[in-house]
């Protein structure tokens, strides 16, 4: 194998095409302006050289010139669909920003509970069935920021509302733990669960969108 062939193979397998095609076009062009500018002399070159070197700058600026219109192409299609999209996104968030203020409103235990569910990565939360009534269950269930997924004879399980763990999950800084969890704090005594957040938080903390 030849130097050149060398040397194209490993351009070939090195770079992007379109990387290679603006390489020789831009080098046709300094060669072209060298010459014109007498700083090279290129006689006594064979004849084919020049209509060959022609006919590859050619090629070179043309699939430059393919690749760059469907760059564009695509950027204005994206750009188009983005900009089609704004009055959906904007009906979306106007949608969701109900649920988004009960979300940041949330206190205490209730809020205590969705900022461990994210710290664990997980989009539910359980019970266990033991007849005691949960009064940070019962305001997240008439928040709807949560809803019930499933049941067992020992433990309800309860799923996080999607929008508010995306939001949750957007934005984790405003849903840290004020208390350092051993255990799942679903699964604790409330009153206990209240008296230990009140220690760590004697002020509740509230959130703005």
């Amino acid at each position: 194998m030849s130097a050149l062939e060398t040397l194209l193979q490993y351009i070939r397998q090195s770079e992007p095409p379109v990387v290679v095609t603006l390489t020789l076009a831009v080098a046709g062009l300094a060669l072209f302006a060298g010459e014109r500018w007498q700083l090279f002399d290129f006689h006594g070159l064979p004849e084919w050289v020049r209509p060959t070197a022609l006919i590859v700058w050619t090629v070179c600026a043309v699939h430059i010139a393919i690749r760059t219109v469907m760059a564009l192409w695509k950027g204005a299609t994206t750009a188009g669909r983005f900009i089609a999209g704004i009055p959906q996104r904007r009906r979306r968030a106007a949608y969701n920003r109900p649920l988004i203020r009960r979300l940041l409103a949330t206190v205490g235990v209730e809020r205590e509970i969705l900022c461990y569910a994210l710290f664990r990565d997980r989009d539910h939360v359980w019970v266990p069935d033991d007849g005691r009534a949960r009064r940070w269950l019962v305001s997240l269930l008439q928040k709807g920021l949560v809803e019930l997924s499933d049941a067992d004879g020992r433990t309800t399980h309860y799923r996080i509302h999607h929008i508010a763990r995306a939001y949750m999950q957007k934005h984790p800084n405003k849903f840290q733990n004020l208390v350092g969890w051993a255990d799942e704090p679903w699964a604790i005594e409330e009153d206990r669960l209240e008296k230990t957040i009140g220690k760590a938080n004697p002020t509740p903390r509230l959130t703005s969108v």
